[in-house]
């Protein structure tokens, strides 16, 4: 009876901690696939910073009025606030 008990109660033990081992593992997919597609954006926000043509930003039309031009093509952390601030990733 007590070995039966044992089994038991290990055998839900190991349901448990493999529901909870699913839960880390996707976890851990969708943070890593995060730090990916942040990367990506990163980058690509500084190729375009680079490329120095303010077109390609996809601002509106009130935030290119709105803006100082210079300090966007000078100051790149101001800069990387409005370059492709549409841009979702999923």
């Amino acid at each position: 009876m007590l070995e039966l008990d044992f089994r038991e109660f290990f055998e839900y033990l190991r349901n448990e901690f493999d529901s909870v081992k699913s839960l880390i593992t996707e976890y851990e997919y969708k943070r890593d696939n995060y730090a990916k597609q942040k990367t990506r954006l990163q980058n690509k926000k500084d190729d375009i910073f680079a490329s120095g043509n303010i077109s390609r930003w996809d601002l509106t039309t009130e935030e290119f009025e709105s803006i100082d031009k210079e300090n966007l093509k000078k100051n790149k952390e101001f800069a990387f606030k409005y370059i492709l601030k549409k841009v979702i990733c999923i």
